[in-house]
């Protein structure tokens, strides 16, 4: 496997675990942890691409995590069908080399 393939991986369970652990923090907060709660992001890369693909990894989670019917309104402009096919065929690609 890529090692970029295993970093987006990572990427995708650190920020799933993170979200779970401020919901088990606050249960009474009803607003849910994504990209906006956040002043800034910081990354360790080797190069500057892995760093624009991992926030739009970020994104992309946030993106696939908001229900169908609040998307359009917090992502304008974005094709929900593209995204969607996009994200569904990376994790499809990457179980499949398991």
């Amino acid at each position: 496997m890529k090692k970029k393939t295993l970093l987006f991986q990572a990427l995708d369970i650190c920020y799933q675990g993170y979200k779970a652990k401020s919901l088990r923090r606050n249960p009474k907060s009803s607003a849910v942890v994504d990209l906006s709660h956040f002043d800034a992001v910081l990354f360790h890369s080797p190069f500057c691409k892995l760093v624009q693909k991992s926030m739009a990894r970020l994104t992309l989670n946030d993106f696939a995590g908001t229900p169908k019917e609040h998307r359009l309104e917090r992502f304008p402009g974005v094709d929900p069908r593209f995204a969607l096919e996009f994200f569904l065929e990376k994790k499809r690609n990457s179980f499949s080399r398991r």
